[in-house]
């Protein structure tokens, strides 16, 4: 490498570049090991009459700069005269320092080690984190638009980082900055050709834009809503982890070996041959399995959003005819017409306290970005695709659903954007409705509306989520093949695995697999706060496969203990025993005979329509019951069905309620009408205490043809539900 003034030795082959210190210097100053790097900048880039930037022949290959400086480094805001595009890193044989070079003297953490020092060019070492790279030497025949696609692998690596960190500010402008730079750089691989780079871009741009679409959505970096937990027994967490948890031993023990300067090539080769037989493996049963349990999870939410859009159109038309002098007491006490406040209620998602503060601001910070999202291929017709984000403040309310009021306009697409609101800041503006005198004919409307649009709008988020980890998926698994056969040809032709697409191929396999394994904890500690009602945070970013699993071994020993307490409640003196309360007391007159000609029923439960339990803090479910009287059958016999729809809000003795978003929960069940003795019932004992939701959300009852003998509902008088459970 070139040190000082004088230059210095150079990269074997390196073709000299006009007016530089010495044939084949490789510009190591860049480093800085001597000379400014200002002096690089303008050996290398010359500005033309019109304007445009034009770089001097590297590698071969004269490239027309895409964008100003600006557009070339996620940090030319900071060094603006440094600010050399992709195509500087084709001329430096150390790829680690210049790479700290672009990211403010400081490397990423996780899969490129501990900062180290930005002005002498050595390399980081391995400090219990996961890894770092080590410095190699390429050859000039790898000075190729290959370099390009590396590079962009490794900062999108650490945009990733950055956003699992919590960074999300930092992290939205370099994963911009990556969109905007794939798509204007589509154009020079012609120059290169390079199928593997190609892929290696396609894959980098559509994880991009998922990352980014996961903010403009408000969603956190493993996709899902802020409010979701996805509730499972504590045994599936231990054995998804069980599972992939050798292929993550393997691949960290390849990818270690294969960046110690002391590991000779053979060895290398054999280890590489390792990782992608576990990749496969990876590909092949993991992925797979996740694609097919997502299109499961996808159908089951949008069905449920289906179902929910018709009730809120009915329960819509009924509160929008509602009397004359209670939409004029409405329209006095808000500056507004009452059918536009109905449109905005019907827009916005009610986030939980706790989370809300990472929802506002992953919006302000998105908001600074502004930068269009390709779809894809892929088809986001029926997801959000935006959240506006306001306070108790009702002009800004007002404010927000002018800016996505065009695009909700088209009845086909009605949930492309949504209004976030905290819960707490919800419930204040819907509070003056319910104590005006003149809506207490149409309170129970009212509120169900605002409950049902709850559940709808958190459903529709959680769709977007999904479909948004499909898409990932998909790609994933593509780009992994792809690598994984070109390695293989390598292999065949006896090529030095110490190439760029083995290395990125290394780097990437064992970032997405500590990816994996941190996801489940990250989703087993979200669940342990459903089961506790208490904050659960870990630091999930940078840690090594074993810490990963030592990782998971804390968190199932306090997710059986989170678990155990909600059974242990039954033995307590904290078991609730069967409260009822009668349905055809929440709904209209109009949706009870619906349900007496459909057998569908939507009904909200809140505190202050079932009194019963609103007594017991933290209320949960382990069995629920129906019973409906008039009902004719012709085997004395009903069988039923409750739907819980998946929004479950619990509520302290003192303080405001905590809302969680998770998978919908069936209870079903059949009773003898003669008697009304059940006979069967849905009882989420011991073995399913894991699902325990709260009462308090939106239910779904059915009572279909189908399911009983001669069934006549047109003479039911009333639907009584009974619940049973347990409180903290």
């Amino acid at each position: 490498m070139a040190g000082g003034e004088g230059g210095g030795e150079t990269a074997p082959g390196n073709p000299g570049l006009p007016g530089d210190k010495g044939p084949g210097h490789d510009y190591s100053c860049c480093m800085g090991s001597g000379c400014t790097k200002s002096f690089c900048y303008d050996l290398l880039v010359r500005k033309n009459e019109d304007g445009t930037q034009e770089f001097a022949s590297l590698a071969s290959t004269t490239v027309q700069a895409i964008a100003e400086p600006n557009d070339w480094m996620p940090y030319a805001s900071v060094y603006p005269q440094q600010a050399l595009t992709l195509r500087l890193l084709n001329s430096h044989a150390n790829l680690e320092p210049f790479l700290r070079d672009c990211v403010k003297g400081r490397s990423p953490e996780g899969p490129l080690g501990e900062p180290g020092d930005p002005g002498s060019g050595a390399a980081a070492q391995p400090k219990g984190k996961a890894g770092v790279l080590s410095q190699f030497t390429r050859p000039p025949e790898e000075f190729s638009i290959e370099a390009e696609a590396t590079y962009l692998s490794y900062v999108l690596t650490y945009a990733e980082d950055l956003f699992l960190s919590g960074e999300a500010a930092e992290a939205a402008r370099m994963l911009n900055w990556i969109s905007r730079l794939t798509k204007r750089t589509a154009h020079i691989a012609a120059l290169v050709p390079s199928t593997a780079s190609e892929t290696v871009k396609s894959a980098t741009l559509t994880r991009a834009q998922v990352l980014l679409r996961r903010m403009a959505c408000g969603l956190d970096y493993f996709g899902n809503a802020r409010n979701h937990v996805p509730v499972a027994a504590p045994k599936v967490y231990s054995d998804a982890i069980n599972t992939i948890l050798p292929i993550g031993q393997s691949v960290e023990a390849a990818y270690f070996a294969l960046f110690d300067a002391n590991t000779a090539v053979l060895e290398r080769r054999t280890l590489v041959v390792s990782a992608v037989t576990s990749a496969k493996s990876y590909v092949d049963n993991e992925l797979e399995q996740e694609k097919l349990r997502l299109a499961d999870e996808a159908k089951v939410a949008s069905d449920a959003i289906n179902l929910l859009l018709l009730e809120i159109e009915e329960t819509r038309s009924t509160v929008v005819n509602a009397a004359e002098k209670f939409k004029s007491a409405v329209e006095q006490g808000r500056d507004c017409k009452f059918e536009e406040i109905v449109s905005v209620v019907g827009q916005i998602v009610a986030v939980a306290n706790g989370a809300w503060p990472a929802v506002l601001s992953l919006a302000e910070q998105l908001s600074q970005v502004g930068e269009d999202l390709e779809e894809r291929d892929f088809e986001f017709n029926d997801v959000v695709e935006h959240v506006e984000v306001i306070g108790k403040d009702y002009q800004k309310i007002d404010d927000a659903y002018k800016k996505i009021k065009d695009l909700i306009a088209d009845p086909s697409r009605p949930d492309l954007a949504k209004i976030a609101q905290s819960k707490e800041e919800f419930d204040k503006m819907i509070e003056p409705y319910a104590r005006l005198v003149e809506a207490e004919d149409y309170k129970k409307a009212m509120y169900h509306y605002f409950d049902i649009t709850q559940a709808r709008n958190n459903k529709a988020l959680e769709l977007a989520a999904i479909k948004l980890r499909v898409m990932e998926s998909m790609s994933k698994a593509e780009h992994l093949r792809f690598q994984r056969n070109a390695l293989e040809v390598s292999f065949a032709q006896g090529i030095d695995p110490s190439l760029t697409l083995m290395l990125s191929f290394m780097q990437r396999a064992y970032y997405d697999i500590r990816r994996a394994l941190a996801r489940i904890v990250y989703e087993e500690n979200r669940s342990i706060e459903f089961w506790s009602l208490s904050q659960f945070d870990t630091d999930m970013h940078g840690l090594t496969v074993d810490q990963i699993r030592y990782q998971h071994g804390k968190s199932s020993e306090h997710a059986l203990s989170a678990v155990n307490a909600i059974e242990s409640a039954h033995s307590s003196g904290r078991f609730i025993e069967w409260q009822m309360l009668s349905i055809s007391e929440l709904v209209s007159e109009s949706a009870f005979n619906e349900f007496k000609s459909t057998g569908t029923l939507f009904f909200s439960i809140r505190p202050d329509n079932f009194r019963a339990i609103s007594a017991f803090p933290n209320m949960r479910l382990t069995s629920a019951r129906v019973l409906l009287n008039g009902v004719i059958t012709g085997d004395d016999g009903l069988n039923w069905t409750l739907v819980h729809t998946g929004l479950s809000t619990f509520y302290p003795r003192v303080g405001t309620g905590k809302i969680y978003s998770h998978n919908p929960i069936p209870f079903s069940g059949r009773y003898r009408i003669s008697t009304g003795k059940d006979e069967t019932k849905t009882d989420l004992t011991s073995s399913g205490a894991h699902l325990a939701p709260s009462p308090y959300t939106t239910w779904l009852l059915t009572v279909f043809d189908v399911n009983n003998v001669s069934l006549d509902r047109s003479k039911i008088t009333d639907i009584r539900i009974g619940m049973l459970g347990s409180y903290s």
